[in-house]
């Protein structure tokens, strides 16, 4: 396939985010399937170049199959650092013209922070972007063909989308299955791990709570040093005196190479409504190593979970989530049987899998 990719943002793959991480787990997907590639990222100045070379050669008489497009999670027009509406036709009639030459467009709309109260901006900044936001859906309803949602879920919390787009799901997905060590028990302690950031999104307080009267569990809590410090005064009292729940700062080939130590993994947050529609790329990150996964009932992670069996749905509380530490103690076997189902369902969760799904749904528009 002929495709363009559109990313209307710099990567920055010093900062591992879902915003950097994801395009890119994308695009390697696209050309290692053997795609041929156009790729429109960067500034203004840069993406310009891009779709003018690009226009020019449509013009004459090159062909694509389809367009795709990450969006970014601040609205299209305010991607450059000064956060000022530069170019505001450039990406958007990009669009147009590529659906005047029968180039199917799909976009992947990243997120949706700025329709929820925990939003940081207010007053008059919240008002600008929001205006621009909107902006973007109007825009969206007018030129896309398909929409990429992470969940069907999303979409009821999108103001202003249009009901009769179409929307495909694209969760995030997993890289090869790593090579993991089987399970073998008895072992002194089990091995969990908690991937992500902490604050008001990630609520850690009942899991830790419950975690700290398990010595037959070694704890985890895997985050940013910033997303720490920031909230250090509320997790400080329960984790630095406690023998079985270490706080480390580690991402990269660095967290890659110690994850196969690990028995489980954890997405137990405070479930929230962002939390009912949002598949995280840290549950695919587990997944990738065939860790199973203990997830908050009402979060859309759990509904995966609990689908595909490939991990235990616990309600976000603590005397809960020390049963399900304590059934899982007394049948450690059942880890070895969500790996198992972890291994059935890879194939079908790759990054080329999510790939063929962007292919598969543009070609037949």
């Amino acid at each position: 396939m002929k495709i363009i990719f559109h990313i209307p943002f710099a990567i920055n793959t010093d900062v591992a985010s879902g915003t950097n991480i994801r395009p890119i787990k994308i695009l390697n997907a696209m050309l290692g399937l053997g795609h041929d590639v156009e790729v429109v990222k960067g500034g203004n100045k840069e993406r310009r170049s891009q779709i003018d070379r690009i226009k020019r050669e449509i013009k004459n008489g090159k062909k694509y199959d389809l367009l795709y497009s990450e969006s970014s999670t601040l609205p299209t027009l305010l991607t450059e650092k000064h956060h000022l509406p530069s170019a505001p036709f450039m990406d958007f009639e990009f669009f147009s013209f590529c659906k005047s030459y029968g180039i199917p467009v799909g976009l992947y709309y990243r997120d949706i922070h700025w329709n929820f109260a925990h939003y940081p901006l207010s007053g008059i900044k919240k008002a600008y972007s929001h205006f621009f936001y909107h902006f973007d859906i109007k825009k969206y309803n007018k030129l896309l063909d398909v929409l990429f949602l992470q969940s069907y879920e999303m979409k009821k919390y999108i103001p202003g989308l249009d009901e009769n787009i179409k929307i495909v799901e694209l969760p995030p997905g997993v890289d090869q299955v790593f090579e993991h060590k089987s399970f073998e028990n008895p072992k002194n302690q089990l091995k969990i791990i908690y991937v992500g950031g902490l604050g008001k999104l990630y609520q850690l307080h009942e899991f830790i709570n419950a975690a700290q009267s398990f010595n037959a569990f070694d704890f985890s809590i895997c985050t940013r040093k910033e997303d720490w410090n920031a909230v250090k005064s509320e997790y400080e009292s329960i984790l630095q005196p406690s023998k079985n729940i270490h706080l480390i700062h580690q991402s990269g080939d660095e967290l890659d190479k110690k994850m196969p130590n690990y028995d489980l993994a954890s997405i137990i947050v405070k479930p929230t409504d962002y939390w009912s529609f949002v598949l995280p790329l840290k549950l695919f990150y587990y997944l990738s190593f065939q860790i199973p996964v203990i997830a908050s009932k009402g979060t859309r992670a759990a509904k995966f979970v609990d689908e595909h069996n490939v991990g235990w749905v616990v309600d976000y509380n603590e005397k809960a989530i020390e049963s399900t530490f304590n059934a899982i103690l007394n049948n450690p076997e059942s880890i070895a049987e969500k790996q198992n189902n972890i291994k059935k369902i890879h194939s079908d969760i790759t990054w080329e899998a999510r790939v063929n799904t962007i292919i598969k749904t543009l070609t037949s528009e």
